[in-house]
């Protein structure tokens, strides 16, 4: 009975916290060759949501061709940084500063 219990809480645990990650999306812009942090051949855009919530760096990415790309991008990029790219959906983590962008904002990275 306590290990059902147990399983039931970590499944209620995963999937709250599943939900309470948001992405902003747009289709056609990236910010191309710009906070990239890794790359994959990956299949699916929520499976790229996916690495991406899962890496702290991660407050970014840019889905294509079944490529994924994790960025870190400070908020000032998503004014300069961003290009047309037509075939890119580039996602913006929604309530979350990777730990990078908090060390950006304290003048650590340039």
């Amino acid at each position: 009975m306590k290990l059902a219990l147990a399983l039931l809480f970590l499944i209620f645990i995963q999937e709250t916290t599943g939900a309470s990650t948001s992405y902003d999306c747009i289709k056609g812009k990236d910010f191309l060759h710009h906070g990239d942090l890794s790359n994959s051949a990956i299949d699916t855009i929520d499976e790229c949501k996916a690495a991406c919530t899962s890496d702290d760096m991660c407050n970014a990415l840019a889905f294509t061709k079944n490529r994924c790309y994790l960025k870190v991008v400070a908020q000032d990029d998503v004014l300069t940084k961003v290009v047309h790219k037509k075939d890119v959906v580039t996602c913006v983590l929604s309530g979350r500063q990777s730990s990078k962008e908090k060390h950006i904002r304290r003048g650590r990275f340039h």
